[in-house]
């Protein structure tokens, strides 16, 4: 064989064998990344319950306060803040917690500052049920 056919005959077998190297390599390399596969759709008994939601808001209840009105204006200081809402309810006037009767009626005294003073009045029943009555009485003593 001539010197041509040799050269041409080892070129082809290196390129044959760079080849099968860079074939080799670039399959080993993609098996060590990762396999991914599409994501599944789980079967109902392995979907977890979803996480408990906090309470709903509960209603309102009823809470009518009878005395005083909001924006009356008063000559004394001790006065009684009454009203009626749920039987049995439990209602807060400002920082005072008392109960309602049988009938829902309620009924206390608070000493009020001269001027402006806010009363704020509350009333919830054993399922969380609440109300709500804030108002403004003026006391201006008398001359």
């Amino acid at each position: 064989m001539s010197k041509p056919y040799l050269f041409l005959i080892g070129a082809l077998v290196l390129l044959a064998a760079g080849v099968g190297i860079f074939a080799y390599t670039r399959s080993t390399t993609t098996s060590q990344q990762p396999t991914t596969y599409p994501a599944s759709q789980p079967s109902p008994s392995q979907i977890p319950p979803p996480p408990p939601s906090e309470p709903a808001l509960q209603s309102q209840i009823t809470l009518t306060v009878n005395s005083p009105k909001n924006g009356q204006a008063v000559s004394t200081a001790n006065i009684t803040v009454s009203g009626v809402t749920v039987p049995n309810a439990d209602v807060a006037v400002n920082d005072k917690d008392l109960k309602a009767d049988a009938s829902g009626k309620f009924s206390t005294s608070i000493l009020l500052d001269e001027g402006e003073n806010e009363i704020f009045v509350t009333a919830s029943d054993a399922n969380g049920n609440y109300s709500e009555w804030d108002g403004t009485v003026t006391y201006t003593p008398a001359q």
